[in-house]
């Protein structure tokens, strides 16, 4: 598996975190998908080689349904 396969991987399982803690009710299912989260930051931290308490920190919890964020920007030059 190349690199680029392994982070495919890992975004997904992060993906699978934010989702299972947003709408898991119980404490069991929480501290699964918190295991979860673990693994994947391990697994970021190995296949990128940065200490996993960079990503620790990085990592936001999302407070509400994760879903994609769209931005658009634009720049218009005129020459008058």
């Amino acid at each position: 598996m190349d690199l680029r396969q392994q982070l495919i991987l890992t975004k997904r399982i992060m993906a699978l975190l934010e989702t299972g803690l947003i709408y898991s009710e119980d404490l069991y299912h929480q501290e699964r998908y918190q295991e979860l989260g673990d693994i994947g930051l391990q697994l970021l931290s190995t296949v990128s080689g940065v200490p996993m308490q960079v990503f620790t920190d990085f990592m936001v919890p999302a407070t509400d349904y994760p879903t994609p964020k769209v931005d658009i920007r634009g720049l218009v030059l005129n020459n008058r």
